[in-house]
């Protein structure tokens, strides 16, 4: 949520070469960071069960949380832990840390020694920066009674208001939705948000995809976007050149099936497809230079529910690259021992990190340079998975998961 980047470096191996970046990451043995590609991995502190690890915009702070879902906030060489009660958080600008649970909203610094500070937000809607970082986005929920047959009759509210100043001055883009709001970003070039919004409320809805919104951030009439996508930040990735979203295009919760890759034209409104309906495709990330994007992909599976078809499935699972503006797609990696998931660029865009798994379910990070030579281990993960038993962690939220709960990049 908050902008940031760490600083760059030089790492000898025998001669220098640009870092690229910071990336910590939780295992089963406790908190991890290293600089990218060639750093020393260090261990920050032990623990078993952690998972959200996120750093500040500095790349000083580790903010995380444990297994009895306490957040703590640690110095990257692991002195000066804090703990404290939330249910989540977001690093804004300065390394300030804002915390939401429930009904209330305060915010943590290193300045006061990360004492709380109560903020009038009074729900768990946290603020999105703009690029600027000079105004802000939030959701808030109104509660009101239930209706006489005990439906809910609560209303979202979607506004912007100036950073650091009152919340009076805050200008309401949408006054009364009748469900939840979920943000995505803000456009490159801050004058619009991108979000999902649901017209009531149901949990069940949210599983199965929402429709994106995107509307001024000076208000007027909102536009759908004319695609419907399951509502995970890696689902989706703006271009960083022009007025481009690349989306998993699908409905339906299975991951394995009916998801496409497509770019949306946020000026015109145009849709292309760039991926087959004979492939299930997920997770795309565009190129720094705007000139590839990177996505996994399995063959479509059909209504599989679960089981060994569904693993055998996911396990199909290899990076393709593609031109944004059409052309065929083609095969990144194809290391028979593993899927690949989740595809980040670095900052330059010479290397591309991605997350493996085993049929076992052990998962790990590796980089591999744009070429698609030098593919090496980086980490071990310990991914959280949705269900009671981490050997399922294959299987995720039907074949979705979440990397990035196991891991941040500073980039």
């Amino acid at each position: 949520m908050a902008a940031g980047a760490a600083a760059v470096s030089l790492t000898e191996t025998g001669s220098a070469q640009p870092s690229l970046g910071t990336l910590t990451w939780v295992q089963h043995d406790g908190l991890w960071i290293r600089e990218l590609p060639d750093g020393q991995a260090a261990k920050i502190l032990s623990g078993n069960g952690l998972h959200h690890p996120r750093l500040s915009p500095s790349g000083r702070w580790i903010c995380y949380a444990d297994g009895d879902e306490k957040r703590l906030v640690v110095r990257r060489d692991g002195i000066s832990p804090v703990s404290f009660e939330a249910a989540t958080t977001a690093w804004l600008p300065h390394d300030a840390l804002v915390v939401g649970r429930e009904g209330e909203s305060y915010v943590l610094t290193e300045a006061d020694g990360w004492r709380s500070r109560s903020l009038s937000w009074k729900t768990e809607g946290l603020p999105l920066y703009s690029p600027k970082g000079d105004v802000y986005a939030r959701w808030e929920i109104h509660e009101r009674p239930a209706d006489e047959y005990g439906l809910n009759r609560d209303k979202t509210e979607l506004y912007i208001a100036p950073a650091g100043e009152p919340e009076r001055k805050a200008r309401v883009l949408i006054a009364e939705n009748e469900g939840a709001i979920q943000l995505y970003a803000w456009t490159r070039d801050g004058a619009s948000l991108i979000y999902w919004r649901l017209g009531e409320w149901s949990a069940s809805a949210w599983c199965d995809g929402v429709e994106l919104y995107s509307m001024s951030a000076a208000g007027g009439p909102e536009r759908k976007l004319g695609v419907t996508t399951l509502a995970y930040d890696d689902m989706l990735s703006l271009s960083p050149k022009g007025n481009l979203l690349a989306v998993t295009r699908g409905s339906y919760r299975e991951a394995w099936t009916d998801k496409r890759i497509a770019v949306v034209d946020l000026g015109t409104g145009k849709i292309r497809d760039l991926t087959e309906g004979s492939v299930s495709a997920l997770c795309p990330a565009w190129s720094s230079d705007g000139a590839t994007i990177a996505y996994t992909a399995a063959p479509d599976g059909g209504n599989l529910g679960g089981g060994d078809p569904a693993q055998a499935n996911v396990f199909q699972r290899k990076l393709w690259l593609v031109d944004p503006s059409g052309g065929t797609p083609r095969p990144f990696t194809n290391d028979p021992h593993y899927r690949d998931e989740e595809p980040m660029w670095s900052a330059d865009g010479s290397h591309l990190l991605f997350g493996r798994m085993d049929y076992n379910g052990h998962a790990s990070l590796w980089l591999i340079e744009r070429s698609g030579a030098g593919a090496r281990h980086i980490c071990p993960l310990r991914i959280q998975s949705e269900l009671p038993n981490d050997d399922d962690s294959w299987f995720g939220y039907y074949g979705y998961i979440n990397w990035r709960s196991a891991f941040d990049w500073r980039r």
